[in-house]
């Protein structure tokens, strides 16, 4: 609870739950990273964990870079019961250039990382499945911005709790980082360094 202690001005309390439930989100994304990040067969140099949240009018928006992910059709996950990676129900997986649409023993190149962004509802803090959001990545030093085509995906470990928006998008290491995801017209912007 916060109460407001300024002279003169009415007490303001906001449910503890408002913010209880940010804190939850991102714990959960924590453990579920943690387990998608150290199940990788990655050099310690590629492993990598953002996890951001930003608000907007209509929306909590959680923006999350991890460690490139295997992404398998319902299908594929029914025939082979992979372990890991996502499952995917709309879009296409990018590919990085050279390489086979095969999930078998999958080893990306440097710099390639998974973009992803959970949306929630800020009023009701339930998960948003039927939106279009567009994420643009920009490189702050370049100034190169890359458009992150969307698949609708979640963990095949997690499962629908975990549904969200993004792909597997090449972002080399060292360099500074301004993400964008507009929901309708509402936008939330996220910095960050890999």
């Amino acid at each position: 609870m916060v109460v407001s202690t300024e002279p003169g001005s009415p007490i303001r309390r906001r449910a503890p739950w408002r913010i209880l439930i940010p804190v939850l989100v991102l714990v959960l994304f924590g453990v579920a990273g943690a387990y998608l990040i150290f199940g990788q067969t990655k050099a310690p140099s590629e492993i990598t964990y953002v996890s951001l949240i930003g608000h907007t009018t209509n929306y909590t928006v959680v923006l999350n870079v991890v460690s490139p992910q295997n992404m398998y059709t319902p299908q594929q996950v029914n025939q082979e019961n992979p372990t890991d990676g996502e499952v995917m129900f709309s879009g296409s997986m990018v590919m990085p250039p050279g390489m086979a649409m095969s999930m078998s023993n999958m080893t990306y190149p440097a710099g390639w990382r998974h973009v992803e962004v959970h949306i929630y509802d800020s009023a009701t803090n339930t998960v948003i499945r039927s939106t279009s959001p567009t994420i643009v990545v920009t490189n702050d030093q370049s100034g190169q911005a890359a458009n992150v085509p969307i698949v609708t995906m979640q963990s095949v470990v997690v499962g629908a709790s975990d549904f969200h928006y993004g792909n597997n998008v090449d972002l080399p290491s060292g360099d500074s980082y301004t993400a964008t995801v507009q929901v309708g017209s509402d936008v939330a912007t996220f910095h960050f360094k890999l």
